[in-house]
């Protein structure tokens, strides 16, 4: 949560004009909650890489399932 509060910190000072050399910063979410629930407690301070590259997975597969069944209409196109 600290890191997203960090983004809308500074987004807001680049609406604001406050910031002029940063780039807003756009977060998207992949939820696969049915898939989270099922690691256990200690994986929220996993941080090899094999263990990254496999919630990476997790979220690719969940993005490719979401748009071939609740995105098929032009105006909820998905960005690769």
């Amino acid at each position: 949560m600290r890191e997203m509060r960090a983004v809308a910190f500074v987004n807001k000072l680049i609406d604001q004009g406050q910031m002029t050399a940063g780039k807003k910063i756009f977060v998207h979410v992949v939820e696969a909650e049915d898939v989270i629930r099922e690691l256990p407690n200690a994986s929220k301070n996993e941080w090899r890489l094999g263990f990254l590259l496999h919630l990476h997975d997790l979220g690719r597969k969940t993005r490719r399932r979401l748009a071939s069944v609740k995105f098929r209409s032009p105006r909820h196109r998905i960005k690769y």
